[in-house]
């Protein structure tokens, strides 16, 4: 039968393992923990890595958008500022 057990790693991850029989040691430092732990702490762990992309993605968003206008400054066209920076600026009535 195959038998399921929770550690939390030193670096604050966490580890499931299953197998038959004997369970092999987990890396030095892990502590055993039970199911509903782990999935707390998974839980934590995926939402954390959500906020840490959400976050990523509008630096990398405002960027675009910065080069873009520093761009019309500089005296490029809309269109080939555009073009150069991948950024669409929104329609009229829509946030950026």
């Amino acid at each position: 039968m195959d038998e399921t057990t929770y550690y939390q790693l030193p670096d604050e991850s966490v580890l499931a393992i299953t197998c038959t029989g004997t369970t092999p040691a987990p890396q030095q430092g892990a502590m055993e923990m039970t199911e509903g732990e782990y999935e707390t702490a998974l839980a934590a762990i995926e939402a954390q890595r959500e906020q840490d992309l959400a976050t990523t993605r509008a630096a990398e968003a405002a960027a675009v958008r910065d080069d873009y206008e520093a761009l019309l400054v500089a005296g490029i066209p809309e269109t080939t500022a555009q073009r150069l920076t991948g950024y669409t600026p929104p329609q009229d009535g829509q946030n950026p």
